[in-house]
């Protein structure tokens, strides 16, 4: 017979009704979760603006990126000036790594998109795909393709 509740069993853990964001592999190395994090981190920072920032979110996804990549990142202000407030939230739900070497990854990401303006707010879905490479003992974004 199975040994009674408190006695050597284990119970599941009561359930809160909601899943974590992003489960990660308990056989994930600690440098495949860093990446991951890295990518997550530099998407939400990129991809999260709004009419009234000034763009300062460029210059926030531009320290973790290469000089060739902040360089592209410099040519991605927006000039929208309009006086009602317009944005986009960027939210990672799903990550996982396709390709890992010891200076090179390739991180693809799931994201949802709560864009909002104009009386509206419409939720969408797409995948990116960011390139790290690993400099100075560092992983720094080289590359963000959406799909």
């Amino acid at each position: 017979t199975p040994p009674a509740a408190g006695v050597g069993a284990i119970e599941p853990p009561e359930s809160t009704g909601t899943q974590p964001q992003q489960p990660i592999a308990p056989s994930a190395t600690p440098t495949e979760r860093y990446v991951r994090e890295r990518a997550r981190i530099f998407v939400e920072r990129f991809g999260s603006f709004s009419n009234q920032n000034d763009n300062t979110h460029l210059d926030d996804a531009a320290l973790l990126a290469t000089a060739k990549m902040r360089q592209w990142i410099a040519t991605q202000a927006t000039g929208d000036t309009s006086e009602e407030y317009r944005g986009v939230t960027t939210k990672v739900i799903a990550s996982r790594i396709e390709a890992m070497s010891e200076n090179a990854a390739t991180v693809h990401l799931d994201v949802q998109e709560e864009r909002q303006g104009e009386g509206q707010r419409v939720i969408e879905y797409r995948s990116a795909e960011i390139r790290l490479v690993k400099e100075n003992n560092e992983w720094w974004v080289e590359g963000l393709y959406w799909k």
